[in-house]
C-alpha cells in the first residue's frame, strides 16, 4: 500500500470548501489523472462528512452517528435530542449524503480540470488529460490547484 499526501490551494479566493491536506491510501502504484481526482475529492467528502458528523453529535449532546450506524437504529434518548433540533436522521441517512456529495463532487471536480479551472501537479509537473497515466512513489509530490476568477477581473 501506497500513502500519499495532496495538498490543495485555492488561488483567488479567500477560502474553498474541503480540506487543505488529504492523505491517500493506494493500492495500486499508477493511476490516471481521473481516477487520482474521484479518489481525492471522495476522501475530501469522507472527511467532510465525519467533520459534519461529529459537529452534529456535539451540538445534540449524546447522539453519535457512528455508534448508531453501527447498531442500526436510534435509542429514544438520540431520537429526544434530535426532535429538539427539529429534524431526525436516520444512521443509513449519513452514508447516502457522503455517496451523493461524493459522486456531486467528483463530477464537478472533473468537470473543472476540463475547463482549467483545477489545475493538478504532479511533483510541479502539469499534468494535461484526464487520461494520462501516473506512477506514484512515496515521494511523489501531489497539488492540486483550484482557480476562483476575481470579480472583475
Amino acid at each position: 500500500m501506497l500513502t500519499l499526501e495532496v495538498h490543495t490551494k485555492n488561488i483567488g479566493s479567500i477560502k474553498a470548501e474541503g480540506p487543505e491536506c488529504l492523505t491517500l491510501n493506494l493500492l495500486e502504484e499508477r493511476l490516471t489523472v481521473a481516477e487520482l481526482i474521484q479518489r481525492a475529492v471522495e476522501e475530501g467528502v469522507r472527511e467532510e462528512v465525519a467533520k459534519r458528523m461529529q459537529k452534529m453529535a456535539g451540538s445534540l449532546g449524546i447522539f453519535s452517528p457512528k455508534e448508531a450506524k453501527q447498531r442500526g437504529y436510534l435509542t429514544e434518548e438520540e431520537i429526544a435530542a434530535q426532535q429538539q433540533q427539529g429534524k431526525i436522521h436516520s444512521p443509513d441517512q449519513f452514508n447516502s449524503i457522503a455517496t451523493a456529495d461524493a459522486k456531486a463532487q467528483v463530477k464537478k471536480a472533473l468537470r473543472a480540470f476540463q475547463v482549467g479551472t483545477y489545475i493538478v501537479l504532479i511533483d510541479n509537473k502539469r499534468v494535461k488529460t484526464l487520461d494520462e497515466e501516473i506512477t506514484f512513489s512515496p515521494t511523489t509530490s501531489i497539488q492540486f490547484l483550484r482557480l476562483t476568477p476575481l470579480i472583475g477581473g
